[in-house]
């Protein structure tokens, strides 16, 4: 079902001819946020409807649509929902807006039909992805719950990170310790940090905070890597990357990348020291011994966590740091 939110009749039935047009009829409407809030069961921990996109106007009374964005995105059942946001606003700040509450995309009033097929189709086919990757994390955590267990203090560690949908350092660890990380003998490290996340944690809403995580893990996973990379998430704001490429050259290049890639996402981080948008800095550790990677992931998050940013230099000879 696709849930349309807009209080306008006009631009409700406008969407509906559009996307009957191209074959989707199983619709649902809402006048206002409150109306979607009741359709969607928000208040219920396991909603009963099977929303599978949400087109959604930002420029609605009462509760406009970046609040209403925010708020369905803070439901876990919708956490991963695309939602499109319409608006009749096309400067860049409304745009940043969108993003910021979690909107998956966004198009501009008024409507082309081939447009926001287009838009829909593309969305439609991240969420099919995105519950894909879920089936899979699932099966994951079935496979880990059905195994002997290890004698452990951390036995209740999530296995998935519930923002990022990453899997956790106990994963992460779990791999490496079981010897299932990769058949390589030596690997990178790649750890990335959010430039002072923990002011913007205590200054933006956590709706905000959520989904910019949220974006800078997607970021992430869509910079060139190779097959076998595990990308993983180590607390608030620090993200690891194992992989078998160790090229030096090739890492410095994908540092970059990544670094740029976050910067693109251009969410507004006013009160940073370092920059007025979200960046990160990325630490690069090359030639580690499989066996010595639990030891370096540790020493990499005492560093983080005594020091204002990542070093791994006194980890691995080879080891360097990029920065903005």
């Amino acid at each position: 079902m696709i849930l349309i939110i807009d209080d306008n009749q006009d631009a409700r039935e406008l969407m509906e001819a559009i996307l009957n047009s191209g074959g989707y009829d199983d619709l649902a409407f809402a006048a206002s946020a409150k109306e979607a809030y009741a359709i969607l069961e928000l208040d219920k921990a396991e909603p009963t409807p099977r929303v599978t996109a949400i087109l959604l106007d930002i420029s609605m009374p009462e509760i406009d649509g970046n609040v209403a964005c925010a708020t369905i995105r803070q439901h876990p059942a919708y956490g991963e929902t695309p939602i499109i946001m319409v608006t009749a606003k096309r400067d860049e700040t409304a745009t940043n807006m969108a993003f910021m509450a979690g909107a998956t995309d966004f198009i501009s009033k008024p409507l082309d039909p081939v447009r926001l097929l287009a838009r829909l189709r593309a969305t439609l086919q991240l969420g099919r992805e995105t519950e894909r990757r879920q089936q899979r994390e699932a099966e994951l955590n079935q496979l880990r719950s059905d195994a002997p267990a290890a004698p452990s203090t951390a036995a209740n560690t999530p296995t998935i990170d519930p923002v990022s949908g990453m899997i956790s350092s106990a994963v992460l660890l779990q791999f490496i310790e079981n010897g299932e990380l990769t058949d390589a003998e030596e690997v990178a490290i790649l750890a990335i940090e959010i430039d002072g996340w923990h002011r913007f944690s205590q200054t933006y809403d956590p709706a905000v905070v959520r989904n910019t995580k949220l974006k800078v893990g997607r970021a992430l996973a869509r910079t060139s890597g190779q097959a076998g990379d595990l990308l993983a998430v180590y607390g608030d704001s620090l993200f690891i990357i194992l992989t078998r490429m160790n090229d030096e050259t090739a890492l410095k290049d994908r540092a970059v990348e990544i670094r740029r890639a976050v910067a693109a996402l251009s969410i507004p981080y006013e009160e940073s020291v370092t920059s007025d948008i979200v960046t990160v800095n990325v630490a690069i550790s090359i030639g580690p011994k499989r066996e010595a990677l639990p030891q370096v992931l540790k020493a990499i998050v005492h560093t983080r966590d005594t020091e204002s940013h990542i070093s791994l230099s006194r980890h691995r000879d080879h080891a360097h740091e990029t920065r903005r």
